[in-house]
């Protein structure tokens, strides 16, 4: 069968391997339709960040729409997602309920082989079947969406929260300023000049131009950031009122200045993965398909996959329309 690997830093490259079989009673062999390419993903095409001493050459990406082709149960046929999270299942973290804590974690596509390949197997708890009613292809945008109503899930009393501001017009932000948004939370997206903050104008999301002199908007209830700048997250910080939420999305630098912490009693909060949520997610994506279809931008075949990385990965300005890439395996 044919699937994407990472040999080195900066390259994908189409391979021959053996195509797996079902061994155990809990395995499922899905045939693989739709693969996207996400922040994860380009980390690990780069090298860098926590996939920098990452050498093996695994099978890229992480996001998977596919069709169920034998496992022991009723779902042959049908259509289906990936849970990427792989864990041991059995540390204090995995049985309290915390998978994404698990030291022993590994994400496919940059700890474990991924998901761009004709076939993949995987453990039966891994496996979610997508409404009929969703596009196949918008199924890759299941497990971002997943990742970001955790995130929010991180925030004490979200549904009293009346303003949030969100930093950063990628996908990312715009799923959690649409997802803010239809909980009735009054929000506004920041971001530097790009059709981005057109498009999220025309989904009905309020926006802010920002330069390099502009000075950051405050007094926001809730500031979510999905850049990982340290500049912006200064910014943001100093910005910030008192007993307010700083939801950190991005790895990055963090330059804390603790006493304005200490002195408005401010509140930050981090998270990691989709553990419990691409459920809930393939609900939301189910009532709101029209809106968050919108990310998905771009359309790429396997033998594309070179192509597809280096557009994901190039420059904004280099990128045009760009926000989200998906390959076609079928």
């Amino acid at each position: 069968m044919k699937v994407l690997v990472r040999p080195r830093p900066g390259f994908v490259d189409v391979v021959d391997r053996l195509a797996p079989e079902i061994r155990g009673d809990n395995e499922v062999l899905i045939r693989i339709h739709y693969a996207g390419i996400c922040g994860g993903d380009l980390t690990y095409f780069r090298g860098v960040g926590h996939t920098a001493h990452v050498s093996d050459s695994f099978i890229v990406c992480h996001e998977a729409v596919g069709v169920v082709e034998s496992d022991a149960s009723d779902l042959v046929g049908s259509t289906v997602v990936i849970d990427p999270l792989i864990t041991c299942t059995s540390c204090s973290q995995c049985i309290a309920g915390r998978p994404q804590l698990c030291p022993d974690r590994l994400d496919m596509g940059y700890g474990a082989d991924g998901v761009a390949a004709e076939l993949v197997k995987v453990d039966r708890s891994q496996v979610l079947k997508v409404s009929d009613q969703l596009a196949a292809q918008n199924g890759v945008l299941i497990h971002g969406l997943a990742a970001v109503l955790h995130s929010l899930s991180r925030v004490p009393d979200l549904k009293r929260v009346k303003s949030a501001r969100v930093i950063g017009p990628g996908p990312a932000g715009l799923m959690f300023a649409l997802r803010l948004r239809q909980l009735g939370i009054e929000t506004l997206l920041i971001g530097r000049k790009s059709w981005r903050l057109e498009l999220a104008n025309s989904l009905g999301i309020q926006t802010l131009e920002i330069g390099e002199s502009s000075s950051m908007p405050s007094g926001f209830e809730l500031t979510v950031d999905t850049t990982g700048s340290a500049g912006v997250l200064e910014a943001a910080l100093s910005t910030m009122p008192t007993r307010g939420n700083l939801l950190l999305y991005a790895p990055g630098d963090f330059r804390l200045d603790a006493t304005i912490v200490f002195r408005r009693e401010l509140n930050i909060f981090g998270s990691t993965g989709a553990p419990g949520t691409m459920s809930a997610a393939i609900e939301v994506l189910k009532s709101h398909h029209q809106d968050y279809a919108h990310l998905l931008t771009h359309d790429f075949t396997l033998a594309e996959g070179q192509k597809a990385f280096d557009l994901a990965s190039s420059q904004p300005t280099n990128r045009g329309k760009f926000l989200k890439a998906y390959m076609c395996l079928v």
